[in-house]
């Protein structure tokens, strides 16, 4: 059995998303320009369409 990961007291947790990793289709911006640019993502892929976040929520 694995043994229990305990954190100190008073410790917040916390999460970030980014609008260009979640949203998708946004082509007006510097990290579309950097993820379009051949080299700069070792197997090329690309954040398209993402989750649609703002479409669906």
């Amino acid at each position: 059995m694995s043994e229990v990961l305990r954190f100190p007291e008073g410790f917040w947790w916390g999460a970030a998303t980014s609008a260009h990793q979640v949203e998708g289709g946004n082509h007006r911006n510097d990290w579309w320009r950097f993820e379009s640019q051949p080299g700069h993502i070792k197997d090329g892929s690309v954040s398209g369409a993402a989750c649609r976040h703002y479409e669906r929520f």
